[in-house]
């Protein structure tokens, strides 16, 4: 693909990570469980699965036994830094077959929310173990209620396409969000309105928090209440199961948003 409607003109990096080395850099990056451990998924908030190597870091999820999985927890920059609004960007090779359930998505920052009793959560994309296809979205979460929009493209015609590197993004200003991927535009979310997409309770003040980045690796197992049964990791599946970050960068025009370091 060929960078057709991303146009970057006044934004400047504000915050970024290249990944040079071979540690992860902890005044950026925490390992927290934001996707649960369960009794046949274990979920490591230590770096044995995670790899910083060759300019990229990877999340690596593998096989324990043929019922038993682990995975990493979240990388999230949920106690280092927080934004409003901007244009988010990693360059990257996601898995793109079963089980696999690779994500990069954003949550608001507890303390720096609109309404505290009110989380909005925005995922950049989402694979759920098909192949070459994404899924975009934007929720709002109370205690004992949620309620979202979604949409899905093809985005790739082949595993081998798909597990190349590419680029995915996020445009986020006070009236939309934006999805990208290799610059073209996938899919728009309008937030200009009080309500998005005229659902009564998915406001859109929700959407001009603060938040933070979280990357996850997961695998759909038996015991997790989203799995289908095409999607549920089996003694045959390929392990292990990595999904690689060259880059993380964030621009905002200034004078609009903001990058909050914790």
């Amino acid at each position: 693909m060929q960078n057709q409607d991303l146009k970057l003109n006044g934004y400047e990096l504000v915050w970024s990570d290249e990944f040079d080395g071979d540690k992860l850099d902890r005044a950026k990056w925490n390992l927290n469980p934001h996707m649960c451990g369960r009794e046949d998924l274990e979920v490591r908030t230590d770096e044995s699965a995670v790899k910083v190597e060759n300019g990229a870091v990877s999340l690596i999820s593998g096989r324990i036994d043929d019922t038993h999985y682990y995975t990493n927890a979240s990388l999230t920059t949920d106690d280092t830094m927080i934004f409003k609004y901007g244009y988010v960007e990693i360059r990257a090779k996601v898995p793109s077959l079963k089980p696999a359930f690779p994500s990069f998505w954003m949550k608001a920052k507890a303390g720096y929310r609109t309404d505290e009793d009110n989380m909005g959560e925005i995922d950049i994309f989402e694979n759920f173990g098909e192949t070459g296809k994404l899924s975009f979205a934007c929720h709002n979460w109370w205690t004992g209620g949620h309620s979202s929009i979604g949409a899905d493209t093809m985005a790739f015609d082949s595993r081998e396409e798909a597990e190349n590197w590419h680029t995915y993004g996020l445009r986020w200003t006070e009236n939309a969000l934006e999805y990208y991927i290799d610059g073209n535009l996938c899919n728009t979310f309008d937030i200009s309105e009080e309500t998005v997409g005229g659902k009564a309770d998915l406001k859109s003040a929700s959407f001009r928090d603060h938040y933070y980045l979280v990357m996850n690796n997961y695998v759909f197992t038996a015991s997790y209440h989203f799995s289908t049964p095409e999607r549920v990791a089996t003694p045959e599946d390929m392990f292990p199961i990595n999904y690689s970050i060259d880059y993380v960068r964030l621009y905002q025009k200034p004078g609009e948003g903001e990058v909050v370091i914790l």
